[in-house]
């Protein structure tokens, strides 16, 4: 077998390689690469194996550097899943082993897999939360049968509630979406991903048709957005938000059931709801209201230093939540810029969220 570490942007045919293999997703995708370096400048380190011009197992890995948290390997930051692509004869001993080898030559501190069979056995194991999949071979009767009686009824609210749907790839629609998103992340306790993030997004993904923004409307005024990406027969509901004041309306419900048509109609056989957190317990109700399939997900993390081990004092952004909703949106904006290029919405230590907690700006 030949081991090689690549950059999945400057590889040739790509998308078709992942494709080869039935657990591909988006996230292993060269425009998912492509977004995440020219937004945060990660490297890529990733490894393909290959034996007699076959390609046997492809491992996303990127670099994240930090003076905050070292130089680290992630597969992949701001993935809510990525497990690695393998063939069932290739030898998972052997590829921890090449990994970790790699891992220690380019001087990385720790390496995260996420949903992965690779991690050692001596990595802490990090519950990150669930995931929901939509098996879209059904006919639209047969889905709309399998909802959830307050699911039914939410999207028959909102029909009667006049609310409209739309799918619009614009850059007003791009706009619209992410004001939404910054309130939406303030309401809980979250800073917005910069505005660069989604521009290049739009740029690499939405411009190509491998992805849309869809919209519920009241009485002509944007109230919720979602993105959804793709590529081949899958789907992934990546973002959503939507304004506090409207949510009587029940515009996410609409949103959701309008795209699910649309996906089936394009060919699309299943449709992944992304993470949820295991705390969530709204929203994770709300995703097994669609008919879901729910798998838990788990992070790996193994850390290269002395003693091999994490301590236990380091949480999710999301699991240490400031009290955000003081923020104005400018500052959100700014913070955000910053902390997810460092720390790459994984692991934080808790001495830096209580430096923030405990600063002035708190209370702005």
């Amino acid at each position: 077998m030949n081991i090689s570490f690549l950059d999945p942007v400057k590889t040739e045919n790509w998308d078709k390689l992942i494709l080869s293999f039935p657990s591909y997703s988006f996230f292993h995708s060269s425009d998912w690469a492509k977004v995440l370096q020219e937004t945060y400048n990660f490297k890529p380190h990733y490894l393909k194996i290959t034996e007699s011009g076959r390609i046997k197992a492809v491992l996303p890995l990127m670099e994240v550097d930090s003076l905050f948290t070292g130089r680290r390997a992630v597969s992949l930051p701001f993935s809510d899943f990525c497990e690695p692509l393998i063939s069932h004869d290739v030898n998972l001993k052997r590829l921890r082993h090449d990994v970790m080898d790699y891992s220690e030559q380019k001087g990385f501190n720790s390496v995260e897999f996420r949903d992965s069979e690779v991690h050692l056995d001596n990595s802490i194991i990090i519950p990150a939360g669930y995931q929901h999949i939509l098996d879209l071979s059904y006919s639209e009767e047969q889905l709309f049968k399998q909802l959830s009686d307050t699911t039914r009824r939410n999207i028959k609210k909102a029909i009667k509630n006049k609310v409209s749907f739309e799918i619009n790839n614009s850059p007003s629609a791009l706009e619209d979406f992410y004001m939404m998103n910054c309130y939406t992340r303030r309401r809980h306790g979250l800073p917005p991903q910069p505005i660069k993030f989604f521009r290049k997004l739009y740029d690499f993904v939405l411009t190509k048709n491998r992805g849309f923004i869809c919209i519920s409307k009241y009485d002509g005024k944007s109230i919720a957005s979602a993105v959804f990406l793709l590529i081949g027969q899958k789907a992934l509901f990546k973002y959503g938000a939507s304004l506090f004041q409207y949510q009587n309306f029940r515009p996410n419900n609409l949103l959701m059931w309008e795209s699910i048509k649309y996906l089936k109609d394009q060919g699309f056989r299943e449709l992944n709801f992304g993470r949820t957190e295991l705390e969530n317990i709204g929203l994770r109700r709300f995703k097994l209201g669609w008919g879901t399939e729910e798998k838990i997900l788990n992070y790996y993390r193994f850390e290269l230093g002395k003693n091999g081990k994490i301590s236990a004092s380091t949480k999710s952004l999301s699991q240490r939540r400031l009290p955000l909703h003081r923020f104005p949106i400018f500052l959100l904006k700014i913070i955000g810029s910053i902390v997810y290029k460092h720390f790459a919405k994984l692991l934080i230590n808790i001495p830096i969220l209580e430096l923030l907690r405990n600063s002035n700006l708190c209370y702005i």
